[in-house]
């Protein structure tokens, strides 16, 4: 908008204001106050900054202004001013500003379509991933009873055993098998620490509240479709959440009994140590 205040002899003062939406969706604003002259339909105006220049010049006709100046990379551009007043102007600055917030809640939106999408695909993914490693839970627990078994039958070896050295290797034997079931440990708890811990994260987010309202949204001029592809977005998640919990609960049970199985199995194999150690 220019605010021009013209004397008898030609001089203008006045004052341009100017808002506008960046490429980045944010509103910038430019209010610059300047001096200049109107010569038979030519006019030119002097600032102390404006976009890199000191001066517009162009045409004024009755009801138009048509201002050119060249920017830093040497572009030419045109600004058209049409007669109006300052409440026409207000209104235009609100539309402005209504169309970018519409741009950034329409961003938003689609950032969290993307984010309910691929929170369902790595629930998808870690439902698949844990089923099946729970369906070979009944392994894990046979090789805890076959390291047991094995250190049952060297303390036995042992026993009946004369030869000291002997009796000596049998025991550094059992001792190792005690690292096994150690090391064995740390196979487990890496996965099965992983799984839980990944699914329980998967959870928060399946859980989470997944934003405003339709009248909220409404309210701050997001388009039907945005909104549209939104609410689809949040029943699918609140339906993968339904799915998903039951199985997680589930998973995190396996984990829990198999965590005492683990604990009282060290138990066992450090008294099977111990023994070994005695018997030698």
């Amino acid at each position: 908008m220019l605010q021009i205040t013209q004397t008898d002899n030609g001089q203008l003062t006045g004052v341009l204001s100017v808002v506008e939406a960046n490429k980045d969706s944010q509103i910038e604003t430019v209010q610059r106050p300047f001096t200049g002259a109107l010569d038979n339909g030519q006019i030119t105006l002097s600032f102390k900054e404006l976009l890199g220049t000191n001066t517009l010049s162009g045409k004024a006709r009755a009801n138009t202004i048509d201002l050119q100046f060249v920017d830093s990379t040497a572009g030419v551009h045109t600004w058209a001013f049409a007669l109006g007043s300052a409440e026409e102007f207000g209104k235009y600055s609100t539309a402005i500003r209504a169309q970018v917030d519409s741009a950034k809640v329409n961003a938003t939106l689609a950032q969290i379509v993307q984010i309910c999408e691929r929170t369902i695909n790595q629930a998808e993914a870690w439902l698949a991933t844990s089923q099946g490693r729970a369906s070979r839970i009944s392994n894990i627990y046979d090789r805890y009873k076959e390291i047991e078994s094995g250190m049952r039958t060297l303390i036995d070896k042992e026993r009946q055993t004369r030869n000291p050295v002997t009796r000596s290797q049998i025991s550094v034997a059992i001792t190792q098998g005690g690292v096994t079931g150690t090391q064995t440990d740390v196979q487990v708890d890496q996965v099965w620490d992983n799984v839980v811990d990944s699914g329980a994260a998967l959870l928060r987010e399946l859980s989470q509240s997944c934003g405003p309202t339709e009248a909220e949204l409404r309210a701050r001029n997001a388009a039907p479709d945005s909104i549209a592809d939104f609410k689809v977005a949040c029943e699918n998640l609140a339906r993968e959440k339904t799915r998903f919990e039951p199985e997680f609960r589930r998973v995190a049970e396996v984990r829990n009994s198999l965590k005492i199985f683990q604990a009282e199995a060290e138990k066992r194999r450090q008294a099977l140590d111990n023994l070994g150690t005695r018997l030698q």
